[in-house]
């Protein structure tokens, strides 16, 4: 008798250690969930609430320019990955990673005001006592943002709108001359 033949990567030994790596793995991404939602909002509320320190004028204006700059910022990440590097997938890893990143704070002020753990509530008590206005200057900031953005993403299209235009006009008169010409015989 012969015996079957082993191929190299098919050896099911392999898959206790593989299965134990996922598992880690796993029991982390699970683990720092659970740490940052239990840390974050409070740490972050804390943080704004120094920088605010009470006052009505600094929460609304530092709320617009958390709310704007963490808005138009990431969607512009995202805008330059699309007109560059269209079709790379790390790419578009890579920009949608830095735009999270750089939408993090108004990630976690959304995560405060829709939670409903315990470290959510008390992020939105310490930002109700100590930065007054920022959540509804935020909101501001979101909206005007989104607003620009609109506005660029409008512009950018009827400008591209407006050369094919111009270039199917100016192909149309070229062949309209071109077709002139054939017609008239050349004058003696």
């Amino acid at each position: 008798m012969t015996e079957p033949s082993v191929q190299p990567g098919s050896d099911r030994s392999e898959l206790g250690p593989r299965l134990v790596r996922v598992l880690v793995v796993a029991g982390v991404v699970v683990g720092g969930y659970l740490f940052l939602a239990s840390v974050l909002p409070r740490w972050w509320s804390h943080r704004i609430g120094a920088q605010v320190d009470g006052d009505l004028t600094t929460g609304a204006l530092l709320g617009f320019v958390y709310g704007f700059a963490c808005t138009l910022l990431p969607l512009l990440v995202l805008a330059a990955v699309w007109r560059f590097r269209r079709r790379s997938v790390w790419a578009w890893v890579v920009g949608a990673g830095l735009a999270v990143l750089v939408a993090a704070p108004n990630l976690v002020l959304l995560g405060i005001a829709i939670g409903n753990g315990g470290a959510a509530h008390a992020a939105d008590r310490t930002l109700d006592v100590e930065a007054p206005w920022f959540r509804g200057g935020t909101v501001i900031g979101v909206v005007a943002a989104l607003g620009i953005a609109g506005l660029l993403v409008w512009t950018v299209a009827s400008r591209s709108r407006a050369r094919r235009h111009a270039r199917e006009a100016r192909n149309e008169l070229a062949a309209d001359r071109g077709a002139r010409e054939v017609q008239q015989p050349p004058e003696p």
